[in-house]
């Protein structure tokens, strides 16, 4: 599987079935053992065949014991369980007959499930494994005469044959057998990704709505204010009540300007209306456009691309996503926040650097959905907004922590004037 085709949500099933597979294979190792103990003490496996037996049975108990824990099942764990299973196996072949045994064809059982578990790198390890293993079977074992009849002593053309059958199977079953199984789930989650996509986009359709209409019904009670504010600032006593109600005039004009903002970002995200700008332009009259509504902070916007500016075809909403993640940016630390803007020939970079905390590890990585953070963590709905409209154009916002220090967020999108 490439990077990204992997989905741990599948980890924990896959572990499951693993876990079960290995308990019929554990039984048919005692099956092996009490055939070759019926056929008499010398074709008995030894000591050692008991003791893997033995160990292999009581690491599973504890993998299930392990199974009943709420902890995530990560596709480490995935792997370290295949390894185990392939060592386990390994060693029983080796004091049961090598190669020879009939029970060696459970490698392709391990390749198979290496390449549903696990993403393509530790697919392949496995596989590599499972060959090894088998050819080193095939030279150090311990023989048993009911594998090792006297006229095999020798390598036979049937024998050499099976052999390259059981490497090409390996090789075929981990090469393709990865890649079907990647198929098959991205066809699967499709369905469900567009489904739960619509459902998204309902849900902010309708805030949208929910948000023009809050800023109409505040607009009349706000304007009540204002009058009477602007009435007692003129029978006010003293010069400095007439400057306290002076300021009190000022925040409810602010007010109103935030939630004609509001109304306005509403009808034209729910309308989907967008207009054509230069991304390099835009993001500086956006940025210098935020600087006014927050003169402590300080902001500085470099330009990284080569060549001429891209255009990209942007919602009012995009603006107002910038601006939210700034605000981010500037509770954390209104000092240095730097914007990057760069492009190459197939997107559009956005970076946003502040010197605060940083985001708390629960945040950190790609936001493939909208999500809703607590508000304890530093954003909350905001986020939610800006990951939908970052999302509607193609793209993907992820939130990093530097080496230096503080945040980092970078928007990446698609170009379309290309």
């Amino acid at each position: 599987m490439e990077e990204g085709d992997y989905h741990p949500g599948i980890a924990g099933s896959c572990l499951r079935n693993l876990l079960y597979a290995r308990c019929v294979a554990i039984l048919a190792y005692a099956a092996v053992l009490m055939l070759l103990l019926s056929r008499g003490t010398e074709q008995a496996p030894g000591e050692g065949y008991l003791m893997v037996l033995g160990a292999l049975t009581l690491i599973t108990l504890f993998s299930f014991l392990r199974m009943t824990k709420p902890w995530p099942v990560r596709d480490a764990e995935c792997f370290a369980q295949l390894v185990l299973d392939i060592l386990g196996l390994s060693a029983l072949l080796y004091f049961s007959g090598g190669a020879q045994n009939p029970l060696v064809a459970y490698y392709l059982v391990l390749i198979g499930f290496g390449a549903i578990m696990t993403p393509r790198l530790y697919s392949r390890i496995i596989t590599i494994l499972c060959i090894a293993s088998f050819v080193g079977l095939a030279v150090w074992h311990q023989a048993i005469p009911m594998f090792h009849a006297p006229a095999s002593e020798q390598l036979t053309a049937a024998t050499l044959v099976g052999w390259v059958s059981m490497l090409l199977a390996a090789a075929v079953l981990s090469w393709f057998g990865g890649d079907m199984a990647v198929s098959v789930r991205k066809a699967l989650r499709e369905p469900a990704d567009a489904r739960e996509n619509d459902h998204e986009q309902q849900q902010l359709s309708a805030l949208a709505g929910l948000a023009a209409g809050t800023a109409e019904e505040l607009g009349t009670p706000l304007g009540t204010m204002s009058a009477l504010v602007e009435e007692l600032s003129e029978v006010a006593s003293s010069e400095k009540n007439r400057e306290d109600f002076h300021l009190l005039a000022e925040q409810l004009d602010h007010c109103r300007g935030i939630l004609e903002k509001l109304s306005k970002t509403a009808r034209l995200t729910e309308g989907g209306e967008k207009r054509w700008v230069e991304l390099a332009g835009f993001v500086e009259a956006t940025v210098n456009q935020w600087l006014r509504s927050r003169p402590e902070a300080d902001a500085e916007v470099t330009v990284s691309g080569s060549g001429e500016s891209p255009r990209l075809e942007a919602e009012y909403g995009l603006s107002q996503a910038l601006e939210h993640l700034l605000n981010n940016a500037a509770d954390a630390a209104p000092k240095d926040i730097r914007v990057d803007v760069r492009w190459n020939a197939g997107s559009c970079q956005l970076r946003i650097d502040d010197s605060g905390g940083g985001f708390p590890e629960s945040m950190l990585g790609v936001r493939r959905k909208p999500t809703v953070v607590k508000k304890s963590e530093g954003l909350g709905i905001g986020l939610l907004l800006c990951n939908a409209t970052i999302t509607r154009y193609g793209g993907t916002l992820e939130l990093t922590n530097r080496k230096q220090g503080g945040a980092r967020v970078l928007i990446t999108l698609p170009r379309t004037d290309a």
